[in-house]
């Protein structure tokens, strides 16, 4: 799923979407903490503001998982990023 966006190894996809941002942006330079919040502001829906970032199309994305009957753990999840993707 987050491949399609963020490429294999969470690089970004530079391709422009239409309204000429990248398609995905790169999560494989972010650290711990900033996954995590990143994660937990998709996840309530922006309300946090924690990241800065616009998270429409991941939060959208996300009310697509939980109708298929899927969800995640923030933790895990940054952390599962972060482990097998940061470029240091």
């Amino acid at each position: 799923m987050c491949v399609k966006c963020h490429g294999k190894h969470g690089e970004g996809v530079k391709e422009l979407n239409k309204q000429g941002k990248p398609k995905g942006p790169a999560i494989n330079d972010q650290e711990l903490h900033e996954l995590k919040l990143s994660i937990t502001d998709i996840k309530n829906g922006g309300l946090n503001q924690s990241s800065g970032s616009d998270h429409d199309v991941m939060e959208h994305n996300y009310q697509a998982i939980k109708k298929k009957g899927m969800d995640y753990d923030t933790d895990k999840m940054a952390e599962y990023i972060y482990n097998n993707f940061y470029v240091k």
